[in-house]
């Protein structure tokens, strides 16, 4: 039985030590070379500084690329400037063109924050413009006063989770290929009779830092207190029976046995990474009530298209 082994290149910004994730590629390639186990790499970056060895790395070696990238021209250069005060957005989209013609598949991630959470729609709609089909979003974590969501701007954006399910729907009734994942993850969990899980509670899933440290949560990497080991030592992984999940805090939520609980959003709330984080609670109900939504809809009305959305690969 073949194996699929999953490498994920993350950061801050995982391009600015292209040397180290060349190694990478060469070595894990080496290792996996006479055996039945395959490996399949992926990388979320900005995609302002590709180069054309990087780009043909990428292709040869079936990457899948997850372009950081917050709206259109406008968003993009305010939330996304270099560093010289000019905006990221020209570069970035001219390294889009250069993956699509490469035929390297990319999906988009788009930060919500303070500046751009009442554009939502309009973000989304001008990323799915530049060719990328497959867009996830997600709250900013800091404490930043410009980018930090107020209460107003999370009721915004709670107002907007209905108005993106119906237009999606919309969407695949017209077969347009475009889709903002948030409203699939749980209509797939659902569909497959399958448990959600946090990837903090399973051993197999290791996060490791630029010194071979080993985390249980890649957002939480630097705070010693989910430090599991070393590379070049031992795992020291809880096993996930040893841990409590944050959503049998939830006895009483309808919705406790499709929630994935995020144990940064709860530890950075609480200190406690099973007390949940109301925030994070709000949103993640609105999304789960809109993906039941849209799946029923679609088994109801497309049930020959169900199949091919929310099968899980």
């Amino acid at each position: 039985k073949c194996t699929l082994f999953e490498v994920n290149f993350f950061g801050g910004e995982p391009l600015l030590n292209q040397e180290t994730l060349i190694y990478c590629v060469n070595y894990i390639n080496g290792l996996f070379k006479n055996r039945k186990n395959k490996v399949r790499y992926n990388i979320t970056t900005n995609g302002t500084i590709l180069d054309d060895e990087l780009l043909e790395i990428f292709a040869t070696n079936h990457f899948h690329v997850t372009l950081s990238i917050d709206g259109g021209k406008e968003i993009q250069d305010i939330q996304r400037p270099f560093t010289n005060g000019k905006g990221s957005y020209l570069k970035v989209t001219q390294n889009i063109q250069k993956m699509r013609k490469l035929r390297i598949p990319i999906s988009a991630r788009v930060t919500v924050t303070h500046k751009n959470v009442s554009q939502l729609m309009q973000c989304l709609c001008d990323i799915w413009d530049l060719g990328i089909n497959n867009i996830f979003f997600a709250p900013v974590s800091t404490e930043n006063s410009d980018l930090k969501l107020t209460k107003q701007d999370m009721n915004i954006l709670l107002e907007q989770i209905e108005k993106l399910g119906k237009y999606q729907y919309e969407n695949i009734v017209n077969h347009k290929n475009i889709y903002l994942t948030n409203l699939f993850q749980y209509g797939k969990i659902l569909h497959q009779n399958a448990l959600g899980i946090c990837s903090f509670y399973i051993p197999e899933v290791l996060k490791v830092d630029i010194n071979g440290n080993i985390f249980r949560c890649h957002r939480l990497i630097g705070n010693d207190k989910f430090l599991a080991g070393n590379v070049a030592g031992e795992v020291n992984n809880l096993k996930i029976e040893e841990l409590e999940a944050a959503v049998n805090k939830c006895s009483e939520c309808t919705l406790k046995s499709l929630c994935i609980p995020c144990c940064e959003a709860n530890y950075y709330a609480n200190q406690n990474v099973n007390i949940p984080c109301k925030e994070f609670c709000q949103l993640q109900k609105a999304i789960i009530i809109e993906n039941i939504r849209l799946y029923v809809q679609i088994i109801e009305t497309l049930p020959e298209t169900a199949t091919q959305i929310y099968t899980i690969k």
